[in-house]
């Protein structure tokens, strides 16, 4: 599983709206408080509990797990979120090979090298 600046943990989109439905019923996630990005301290606001129930059971996945994350990235904390999968994965013992590459000046829009980019929405250095 490849996971490019994803999250660690589920949000819900800043209207308040569920992003993800199982069987027809919202997945817990934080809520994105009508905030232009999920960098406004949403995460830390979330009790223990909604935090853990939005947590992306990562140790579940069957087979190697790589995670991709900018340091500058704008619209969530990619690299927080990929450190708590990356730490969820080493508590379970995970069977299968991991690893974290994350890239202090990248934001959210992570591409190979020449491709144009947009950095003032998504930050980072182009």
């Amino acid at each position: 599983m490849i996971s490019y600046v994803g999250s660690g943990v589920i949000w819900d989109i800043p209207t308040g709206a569920p992003a993800w439905v199982d069987d027809g019923g919202p997945v817990p996630a934080i809520s994105g408080e009508e905030k232009p990005t999920l960098l406004e301290g949403q995460l830390d606001a979330a009790d223990e509990d909604q935090r853990q129930a939005a947590t992306v059971p990562v140790e579940g996945i069957d087979g190697p797990v790589l995670l991709i994350s900018g340091g500058e990235d704008a619209i969530w904390p990619a690299r927080r979120t990929a450190e708590m999968a990356i730490d969820r994965l080493e508590r379970a013992d995970f069977e299968y090979a991991y690893a974290h590459l994350t890239y202090d000046n990248a934001g959210h829009f992570i591409t190979p090298p020449y491709l144009p980019k947009s950095h003032h929405v998504f930050e980072g250095t182009p």
